[in-house]
């Protein structure tokens, strides 16, 4: 994927937030240890986070772009990860009254796609709406439960596949895949917590939880050469419908003037949302089950 790529999304986000942000932008760059599935990331990689959030007099908005580097710390531009949420905030637009506990209720409209080098889509196209709760006390700066409907865009990809005739001769294969997905649900959790040290600077922990539902729906593959014939998700037989996990927790430090800098760790689990070829050595794929990688980042707020 080209760099000018990433710097049109980029300027394409924050076109939109800049004018309604009253809060701040930040840009993370990551060092990822080695990282699971092996197969996919090998002995780590580069990432480059660019985040922003803020509140606006109708609400909150915010975006979120990952850019992810080629295996093995390369510096190739190998995936790209977009979420835009913005939140309309029923206590500043409806006048609704909240306690202390629930400090606010919003309705929300949340866009996510990820842009992939190869044939491979960790998180679907999707369109999300539904509820966010604002939980307050204890101390914490923000606590927000989002309870959302997710409507997947279809995936399409069309490619050729080596192959061997009965003649014995080399041929290439045109297929074109469907990647269906029928309506499903997601529940995440963000949370932000600071506290300031003795010298004036800060410490935080910040991050988010998703856990949603996946599911193949049916649809005819391979229309030119198997009309009629349907199938449950892709051509490659990739199983779908189980439950997904992902969490992102980070720890760290704020330092510098207005404690612009911030140097600290990030830590990812996920359950069911990396594929891996299966062990029939068939052309399938199967969920690694549990995957895990830690990361060092230093990051600058503008």
């Amino acid at each position: 994927m080209k760099g000018t790529t990433v710097i049109l999304l980029a300027a394409l986000v924050l076109g939109i937030g800049a004018p309604v942000l009253a809060g701040t932008n930040e840009v993370e760059f990551h060092y990822v240890f080695d990282r699971n599935p092996e197969w996919y990331y090998d002995e780590g990689n580069y990432l480059v986070t660019l985040r922003g959030n803020g509140f606006t007099s109708w609400g909150s908005f915010s975006y979120y772009v990952d850019v992810d580097f080629a295996p093995r710390h390369g510096t190739e531009t190998d995936s790209i990860y977009l979420e835009v949420t913005p939140i309309l905030s029923l206590s500043k637009v409806f006048g609704m009254r909240t306690g202390r506990v629930l400090t606010d209720v919003g309705l929300t409209l949340q866009y996510n796609h990820g842009l992939l080098n190869g044939r491979y889509q960790l998180i679907p196209e999707a369109w999300l709406y539904g509820v966010v709760l604002s939980f307050g006390g204890g101390g914490i700066d923000i606590l927000d439960v989002h309870l959302l409907r997710k409507e997947y865009k279809d995936y399409h990809e069309e490619y050729e596949l080596p192959y061997i005739d009965w003649w014995g001769y080399p041929q290439l294969a045109t297929v074109h895949d469907v990647w269906p997905y029928e309506p499903g649900w997601q529940l995440t959790v963000e949370w932000l917590k600071t506290w300031e040290t003795a010298n004036g600077h800060e410490i935080f922990t910040r991050g988010f939880c998703d856990w949603w539902r996946q599911e193949w729906a049916t649809v005819e593959q391979w229309p030119k050469y198997y009309p009629g014939k349907k199938y449950k998700g892709p051509t490659w037989l990739a199983p779908g419908g189980e439950n997904k996990l992902l969490c992102q927790p980070q720890v760290g430090v704020r330092f510098g003037r207005d404690n612009q800098f911030a140097f600290g760790t990030e830590l990812e689990y996920s359950r069911n949302l990396y594929r891996v070829p299966s062990d029939d050595k068939r052309y399938a794929y199967e969920y690694d089950r549990d995957a895990f990688h830690c990361s060092l980042f230093l990051s600058v707020r503008f």
